[in-house]
């Protein structure tokens, strides 16, 4: 069966005889694995532009029930000056690194493509801030997967915040904020812990209002980001928090385009 879909090409690998090996975010299918003969020696040469990091394209897929295969291809657009700078170009590379490692295969997120796609124009008329946008798409990300932490109650018992009861505590293994009380006990627990050489739960404790953060990006749409940084300090621990939380919960393990130093 033939189809037309938009997409980003999330991975590309050289194989044997001039295929590629294609991991493609598709509008129409969700994420893809896909096999593809286009190359710059074929007579479609101006299709293999559509296989470039960091363009958004417009692909002939033909499904089988066991494969797919990408026959053409050609740019919708392309965010060619990430390149030029090193450190957009890490970011957008982990960003879709992420994505891939992320996202099951066949489960359509139009949504969450539209939203890639806004992240990769902002991010190239960006000149700062890179980070503030990579945090973006990662709620943006683990709302569309229903995997966002818990912001509203203390995960371990259930108190709502007020007067007596504060949530200033995040738990990346328990999936959100955590109570004064709850943070006392668990304080307790980590000594008991200790001796028996348990490993500790790890809690962040932020130094900024990270539900009001979170909830605000989560509410908008990356496009609206153009203006939007948060300051380096609150960027960096809200990566560092998120990273955690993604690792834990999602099993990307390390990506490699994280070993870069800005993106650390």
């Amino acid at each position: 069966m033939l189809a037309d879909s938009t997409g980003i090409i999330l991975r590309r690998i050289n194989a044997t005889s001039g295929r590629k090996m294609l991991s493609i975010f598709t509008q129409k299918y969700g994420k893809i694995s896909a096999g593809t003969s286009i190359s710059e020696k074929s007579s479609k040469g101006k299709a293999t532009l559509s296989l470039n990091r960091f363009t958004y394209g417009r692909y002939e897929i033909y499904r089988s029930r066991d494969f797919y295969n990408v026959n053409s291809g050609e740019v919708v657009k392309s965010f060619f000056r990430i390149g030029e700078n090193p450190d957009k170009y890490f970011a957008a590379s982990f960003v879709l690194e992420l994505t891939d490692k992320a996202l099951p295969e066949e489960l359509p997120q139009p949504k969450l493509l539209n939203e890639l796609v806004d992240f990769l124009e902002t991010l190239e008329d960006r000149s700062k801030g890179f980070i503030t946008l990579v945090i973006a798409y990662e709620i943006k990300l683990l709302d569309a997967l229903g995997m966002l932490p818990n912001l509203d109650e203390c995960v371990v018992c259930g108190t709502k915040p007020d007067d007596k009861h504060r949530l200033q505590y995040f738990s990346v293994e328990d999936g959100g904020m955590v109570c004064d009380e709850c943070i006392k006990n668990m304080e307790k627990e980590t000594v008991h812990n200790s001796k028996a050489k348990v490993k500790p739960r790890l809690i962040f404790s932020p130094k900024f209002d990270i539900v009001s953060i979170v909830k605000y990006f989560s509410k908008r749409p990356i496009s609206a980001f153009g203006n939007i940084m948060l300051d380096f300090e609150t960027e960096e621990e809200l990566y560092k928090i998120f990273r955690e939380y993604i690792s834990y919960h999602m099993d990307v393990g390390t990506l490699k385009s994280e070993l870069y130093p800005s993106i650390v």
